[in-house]
């Protein structure tokens, strides 16, 4: 399934970027990204991706308070119809598929990505942690209240009394034990957060990582930064400052990546 992308609107009107028929399409006004909406102030450096999922594509913002629009609503991550109009910012694009999804060619094969993830968290060293998101509903909630391994939220006062139930939360993992196994078999594959590889205790990892929660926009101030979501992540690693997102206290995310969730370590030098 290949995707034609037109823009619709701003000083590059009728610019075509094609999107290929897998892995993830990065739209957005920096130079690394793989479409650039040139002209839009209000366009953030990564604000959107293109991704598929199940046999077809789908369009998910990539910062709270950057906009995505869709059908007239605002969208997290939606289904993008062959026909489909998109706002990003205010940047008009359509969608125009080149092939029947129906028939499109499958993904080539790979290992099992949960064996994969395994290797990939064993092969670490130091302290290993997961950060779940809530939000993602009862799940996730279930296996925080089950877990005795020391966990937070990344939430404090009363933010995590009103909010707690759709917050981040910081688990430390023991590599190789029956929270680990749990995780890798139902969590794996799900975007239900991100592993950390740190040399540091949980409090002064939790105390960084709270840093991540919010991010500057310029010109639109503060807005929520959902980093622990892997696709965001995944998508957004190579815009930003490491310097910021790992400082010297993460020495490595490792996220799930595109429909078949096979394990990428993010470092400071990737």
């Amino acid at each position: 399934m290949r995707i034609r992308l037109t823009l619709l609107n701003g000083p590059s009107q009728g610019t075509s970027f094609e999107v290929p028929d897998r892995g993830l399409f990065r739209l957005g006004a920096d130079a690394t990204v793989d479409a650039v909406l040139p002209g839009d102030p209000t366009v953030a450096p990564a604000h959107a991706a293109i991704y598929y999922s199940n046999g077809g594509a789908r369009l998910r913002a990539l910062l709270a308070g950057a906009p995505v629009w869709m059908d007239e609503r605002e969208i997290e991550d939606a289904a993008l119809a062959d026909g489909a109009r998109f706002c990003v910012g205010s940047t008009w694009l359509s969608a125009e598929y080149l092939s029947d999804p129906a028939v499109a060619a499958p993904d080539a094969p790979v290992g099992d990505p949960r064996a994969l993830a395994r290797d990939a968290l064993m092969a670490t060293t130091g302290r290993l942690y997961v950060v779940l998101d809530a939000a993602h509903g009862d799940g996730v909630i279930h296996l925080l209240r089950a877990v005795s391994h020391p966990k937070q939220c990344l939430y404090d006062g009363w933010a995590e009394e009103v909010y707690g139930d759709v917050a981040p939360w910081i688990v430390s993992v023991p590599r190789g034990g029956a929270l680990m196994d749990r995780l890798l078999r139902d969590v794996w594959g799900q975007g239900w957060g991100v592993f950390v590889q740190s040399d540091l205790p949980m409090s002064k990892v939790r105390k960084h990582l709270r840093r991540l929660n919010q991010v500057e926009l310029e010109g639109q101030g503060k807005a929520l930064f959902r980093w622990y979501d892997p696709l965001v992540l995944g998508a957004m690693h190579p815009t930003l400052p490491h310097d910021w997102l790992h400082r010297e206290v993460v020495r490595a995310f490792i996220v799930e990546h595109g429909p078949d969730a096979v394990p990428r370590v993010l470092t400071p030098s990737a």
